[in-house]
């Protein structure tokens, strides 16, 4: 997470989830998603990868 809340576009090393307004970063076997409200990243899940799209 560190390296990509140091740089300064971290959105174009997500992805959008389908159907949602949330993203995902990968990060080895897990994913992060979160959400973007008002220039802010609002973390809501860290799951393992077998897990996180359930």
């Amino acid at each position: 997470m560190r390296f990509f809340a140091a740089q300064p576009e971290p959105l174009k090393f997500a992805e959008p989830l389908t159907g949602s307004t949330e993203y995902r970063f990968r990060i080895g076997d897990y994913r992060v998603i979160f959400e973007v409200l008002h220039g802010t990243l609002w973390i809501t899940a860290i799951k393992r990868r077998d897990e996180a799209y359930r």
